[in-house]
């Protein structure tokens, strides 16, 4: 039987993307890779806050998995890193 999703570390193993869009149609994109570095493997993706720089309502977050063979054209969130802290965020084709 299938387990569900519920952790990021879960999500990281299946190579998943973590989607956070609000409601005035803005949409991000992130690994969960980037996000379990960040914010630890046991956190639950859906309890993660994300803020809209348009209009910051709350933003609905859903999980995407990937087909590697055929990754879809989406650009996703990277993390910037200076001395070991995170900086900002630089948008990327997923390739």
């Amino acid at each position: 039987m299938a387990q569900p999703i519920d952790t990021l570390g879960k999500a990281a193993r299946l190579g998943m993307l973590v989607r956070a869009e609000c409601p005035c149609g803005n949409v991000r994109h992130f690994l969960a890779t980037d996000l379990m570095m960040l914010l630890g493997g046991g956190r639950d993706p859906i309890t993660l806050k994300f803020r809209c720089t348009r209009c910051r309502p709350k933003t609905r977050i859903s999980l995407v998995e990937v087909d590697w063979d055929r990754p879809p054209r989406v650009s996703i969130d990277k993390p910037i890193f200076k001395e070991r802290r995170v900086v900002g965020w630089m948008q990327q084709r997923l390739k």
